[in-house]
């Protein structure tokens, strides 16, 4: 034939079939032979085929053949017509593992230390073979189409989408650059934290915010906080304080002897931070040095005469003081100590009246308090909103067994069921149902009204007050008497009663329990205090396995100074919520606040000038 060319094909993909041009053939007269080799062919559209056959002038011919699995290599095609050959060559693409530019969009105003995911996910391109993928910078890590999060160099392909992020710095107005490099090709993605442009916030944990005292100088304890920068300065009027806290970050300070004018003082905190945010009254307290000791804070509202019990309520901002003398529950004004009558005897004439609130317990969550009157032997609920009492349970409703013997007490929250209370009734613990009144012995001797429960071991002289320890299990009980002045701890799978820390137990050192009324558990510092009105003072017990029963002076005429002197202190009260316990005090007509820290006195609220 004549001579013939196939067009050679170039950039194929990696292992794809191509096909050739058409040729057709020409200068022969009779049949000639037609053969390949690398390939097959077809006759005037006919089936492909390798076999040698024969071909005819004028017919057209089309090769194909499959291009290299490899890049930019040739495979090559060979027909031969008649003696006559031509090559058919198809020559693979180029790798290209180089993607086209990628960016991410950048974050900013973000909190620190907190792990930003990039809001846009971009997707590779420009590239036919897998690529490398790497990531450093900023505690970056990616993920490859919504795979898991990796920070470990790996491969991307063509189309693959990939998401990145990275951890923000731990200071104010600074960027952490993640870089991801695909195939030598760089996207950065930055996430600059949030400016600091607010001062440091600083609270005061003792004194209240607004107390009297007798003293010429005061101990100032509080907590601050700064999210953003580390804070450089702080002083209680123009006195630095002390940081208490482990790593100079002043979540905790004090600052001891802070000097009081005679009058009323006003004691504020000034901070400042490394971003040079300062505020001059970022916390501010009121003390009133009084050396008599008069009407705080005035002479109206309800006085105070025979306080003996007290609780708070913090949803309306409020303590609230039973006064024995006057028969009225009386509303303190936390912020202020103002004094306003709660609930008295007009709140329902057809009830007997408010002797004695001798046990306050504050249900928050259903906006009602309960009350333990010994005189008449009578557990009361009052709401919270109107002062409306009602009874829940007495001597003789709603029947007559267990009896409540001679003198009802203090009362708590059952640890396990939440529609009954433990009342503390003199020689007895008793069960009270909330939904009907009922009652059951929960430990007793065979004193006053009720059977042993579950024996006479250790007998009960005069339970006031107790605690559940939840870490062991137990109740943590005052008792009086002539024998057992001190702590019982009380079983609570049994009622069982062993002796926990008394005049001998764990050690006859002083300083020896008198007249135990009330305790309260203080669990940050793994203690009670125990209030003794015999001694007027406050003595830690500890409740560490090592020295558990030991006792210690906490608050009293000398400790930790000689200010705001107690005389007959009733009730503690202790929450944790507060910096401080309410401690009552019926001699001193008052309630005063003991910082938990120091044992520091300040007075809150107090309501019968000295005569």
């Amino acid at each position: 034939p004549s001579a013939f060319t196939f067009t050679a094909v170039t950039d194929a993909a990696l292992g794809s079939t191509q096909t050739s041009n058409s040729i057709t053939v020409s200068g022969i007269n009779s049949a000639a032979t037609i053969s390949i080799s690398g390939g097959e062919y077809s006759l005037d559209g006919g089936a492909f085929t390798s076999a040698t056959g024969t071909v005819s002038n004028g017919q057209s011919v089309v090769g194909r053949g499959v291009a290299s699995t490899e890049f930019s290599t040739t495979t090559t095609v060979t027909f031969t017509i008649g003696g006559v050959s031509s090559d058919f060559s198809i020559t693979t693409l180029a790798q290209d593992v180089v993607p086209d530019v990628f960016s991410f969009t950048d974050a900013t105003g973000v909190a620190l230390s907190s792990v930003i995911t990039a809001s846009n996910t971009i997707t590779v391109a420009g590239i036919n073979d897998a690529t490398t993928v790497s990531i450093s910078g900023g505690s970056g890590e990616y993920s490859i189409d919504g795979g898991s999060f990796t920070s470990a160099d790996g491969s991307v392909t063509n189309g693959q989408s990939v998401q990145v992020r990275g951890t923000a710095a731990a200071a104010p107005s600074t960027e952490a650059t993640v870089t991801l490099t695909i195939g030598g090709v760089e996207g950065t993605f930055t996430i600059t934290t949030l400016a600091d442009t607010t001062a440091p916030t600083v609270s005061i944990a003792f004194p209240p915010p607004a107390s009297m005292t007798d003293g010429g100088i005061i101990t100032v304890r509080g907590t601050a906080e700064d999210d953003l920068s580390n804070i450089t300065s702080l002083q209680v009027n123009g006195m630095d304080v002390t940081d208490t806290s482990d790593d100079g970050s002043y979540a905790t300070w004090s600052v001891s002897n802070v000097p009081l004018e005679p009058g009323d003082n006003t004691l504020t905190v000034s901070v400042s931070d490394e971003a040079t945010n300062t505020d001059s009254s970022a916390a501010s307290v009121a003390v009133r040095r009084d050396a008599t000791l008069g009407d705080f804070p005035d002479s109206s509202g309800p006085l105070l005469s025979r306080p003996l019990s007290v609780a708070v309520d913090y949803e309306r901002n409020r303590a609230i003081i039973g006064d024995r003398d006057v028969a009225t529950l009386i509303a303190m004004d936390l912020d202020t100590g103002a004094r306003t009558a709660f609930s008295d005897n007009s709140a329902n004439p057809d009830l007997l009246p408010i002797n004695v609130a001798e046990g306050l317990l504050v249900d928050a969550e259903n906006d009602r308090m309960f009350m333990t009157n010994p005189v008449d032997e009578i557990l009361y609920e009052i709401n919270l909103i109107s002062g409306v009492r009602s009874e829940i349970s007495s001597d003789s409703s709603p029947d007559t067994a267990p009896h409540f013997n001679q003198s009802l007490r203090e009362l708590i929250f059952h640890p396990t069921d939440s529609d009954a209370v433990i009342v503390f009734d003199e020689w007895s613990m008793v069960q009270v149902s909330l939904l009907n009144g009922s009652r059951m012995t929960f430990s007793s001797d065979d004193g006053g009204d009720h059977e042993a429960t579950p024996d006479n071991v250790n007998r009960f002289g005069e339970v006031r007050r107790g605690e559940y320890d939840s870490i062991r299990n137990r109740f943590l009980v005052t008792n009086t008497n002539s024998l057992e002045n001190g702590v019982f701890s009380v079983a609570f799978s049994d009622g069982a009663r062993t002796i926990f820390s008394d005049n001998t137990t764990p050690n006859s050192n002083a300083p020896l329990f008198d007249d135990p009324r009330t305790l309260v558990l203080d669990e940050t510092n793994n203690r009670l205090l125990v209030n003794d009105n015999g001694i007027a003072a406050l003595i830690v017990v500890a409740l560490n396995d090592d020295s558990a029963g030991e006792r210690s002076i906490f608050s009293d005429a000398t400790t930790p100074n000689e200010f705001n002197v107690p005389s007959d202190p009733e009730e503690i009260f202790y929450d944790g919520n507060l910096g401080y316990a309410f401690w009552v005090d019926s001699g001193l007509d008052a309630v005063l606040a003991v910082d938990i820290e120091t044992g520091e006195r300040v007075f809150v609220t107090r309501g019968d000038s000295p005569e």
